[in-house]
């Protein structure tokens, strides 16, 4: 694995493991988006994504 990659996939256990949430917003892009369940819409955007995974995580 890439050392890049290695590092943002560290820094993805990390927040996930604290549950950084100011963390979470840092890392997503502005144009995010998020597969979901076939059943549901596609979410886009930073504020949608980082609210549902909020709440996941």
């Amino acid at each position: 694995m890439a050392r890049e990659n290695k590092e943002s996939l560290e820094e993805w256990h990390r927040i996930v493991k604290t549950r950084d949430l100011e963390g979470l917003e840092r890392i997503l892009a502005e144009d995010v988006s998020m597969g979901a369940p076939p059943y549901w819409d596609k979410l886009s955007g930073r504020v949608i994504v980082h609210h549902l995974l909020g709440l996941i995580i």
